[in-house]
Formats: C-alpha cells, sequence, structure tokens
C-alpha cells in the first residue's frame, strides 16, 4: 500500500505497536539466511529513493530460552530520524524512543522516567546496541561503482569499509569490517520505490533479529513532531545511567 506516512498519533489507534524492538536487539543470539529477491519489480522509477518509511513491523527475535514474535509500527525520515512505540500484550505503552542523528531519547512511562543523551554512551548489555545501525540499515543506495550483482567494497565516511551484495541490482546484503551485518529479502515495488520487507540485523556481538515489514508507506509527509516525545511531567536523566531492568518493565 502506498500514500501519505501521516503521523505517529494517528496510526496509534489502530495498530498493535512495536514491542522490545530496541532491547531485543542485543538479547538474541540466532542467524538465518535472507531469501533470494524474487518479486516483480517491474515499473520502478530508476531515481527512486527512500525518504520517509511509515509501516506495520513484526519482529522476531530468539536467544537461549527466550524466543517470541511481536508487533508495532516503525516510521524513519531520512537520513537519520527514527520512532517506535513499546505496547505490552494489553495495550499500555511500555517505552517511547526516538533516535535524532545522534540522540538517543528513551521513555518509560511506567516509571515516569526517561533517559536522553548520545547513543554512544548507552551501557555496554543493555540490549540497545543496534539503535547505532538503524540509518545505515535503512540506507538502500546502490554502491556508486560495480555491477549490479556481486560483491562491491567501498569506504563510508567514518573510518569503517564496508562490502555491499549486489542481485539483480538490489542491495542483499551489507557487512561492515566492524562484524555488523544486514540481509535483505522480500523486495517490493512500493511507490515506484525498491523496498525490502525483511531485514535480518546481526550486530558485532553476534546478536539478531527479523524485521518483517507490512503495509510500508513510502515517501510522505513527516512532520518534525511525529519524531518528539512527550517528556512532561518525566523525570530526565543522563543515557549513560540506563541499566537493563528498565527494559523488563
Amino acid at each position: 500500500m502506498t500514500g501519505t506516512g501521516g503521523s505517529l498519533e494517528g496510526r496509534n489507534g489502530n495498530l498493535f505497536l512495536l514491542g522490545c524492538m530496541l532491547f531485543l536487539m542485543a538479547l538474541v543470539s540466532a542467524c538465518s539466511t535472507a531469501r533470494p529477491v524474487d518479486t516483480d519489480l517491474t515499473g520502478l522509477r530508476p531515481d527512486a529513493l527512500l525518504s520517509t518509511l511509515s509501516a506495520n513491523v513484526e519482529v522476531s527475535y530468539r536467544n537461549g530460552d527466550t524466543s517470541g514474535t511481536v508487533r508495532g509500527l516503525m516510521i524513519y525520515r531520512r537520513p537519520d530520524r527514527f520512532r517506535v512505540v513499546l505496547l505490552s500484550p494489553f495495550g499500555s505503552t511500555l517505552m517511547e524512543a526516538a533516535l535524532a542523528g545522534e540522540e538517543l531519547t528513551l521513555l518509560y512511562p511506567s516509571q515516569q522516567t526517561a533517559f536522553r543523551g548520545n547513543v554512544g554512551q548507552l551501557p555496554l548489555r543493555t540490549g540497545l546496541e543496534a539503535w547505532k545501525l538503524l540509518p545505515w540499515i535503512f540506507d538502500l543506495r546502490q554502491p556508486r561503482e560495480g555491477s549490479d550483482s556481486g560483491s562491491v567494497v567501498q569506504h563510508q565516511p567514518q573510518p569503517q569499509e564496508e562490502t555491499v551484495r549486489l542481485n539483480g541490482g538490489l542491495v542483499v546484503e551489507k557487512r561492515r569490517t566492524g562484524g555488523e551485518l544486514v540481509r535483505y529479502a522480500g523486495y517490493r515495488n512500493v511507490g515506484g520505490v525498491a523496498l525490502a520487507m525483511e531485514y535480518e540485523i546481526t550486530t558485532a556481538d553476534g546478536s539478531w533479529v527479523k524485521l518483517r515489514l507490512d503495509e510500508p508507506e513510502v515517501n510522505g509527509e513527516l512532520a518534525d513532531q511525529a519524531f518528539s516525545v512527550t517528556l512532561q511531567g518525566v523525570r530526565i536523566l543522563p543515557l549513560s545511567l540506563l541499566r537493563g531492568e528498565e527494559q523488563k518493565n
């Protein structure tokens, strides 16, 4: 489905929002192989680029005896704006999160507490490491050099090299020298944009999570306020003080 992205608040009432996406990314430890591109992509616009995205999301995860699938909503605006709202199975808000460049805000309404700071200040083992990868994951541009199939090695602005694997001109895998990996599958033509519907993400420590998009809407208007978390009446603490216990509440 294509159209405008709308605001996050306008879609809340109709969606079972994304549960545990943030902290599960560092809990999971399995890895799977992406399926090949097998979707008819006729009618793509050659110059089409993903600028905004609003979609239902299914998240599958596994870590030892812990596994499951949760559903929700994510919005994105190029190059580095994200917001998710996490709900319990009963519909109460567990956490709201917003990423704006390097600044990450996490709100836990039940505790009336928010954590805010540079994403690099996240303590280890809090389960939120994959936040750092999201802008990289959703940058689906084909490398400027190389053929439309095979692997291309390219240097990024940061001092890290990445290898991009292509299939028929579509990015099917990206791997950084630091060990981070994302695999893409199930491409669809959404408003003229080639959009992957499945993302398998592996962090440098081997954590794994799979995202599956449903009913995506691309390149609609998403205002700045759609990415804001309301912090009125809550205490705000440095992100460096976040402990793993917060994520269990």
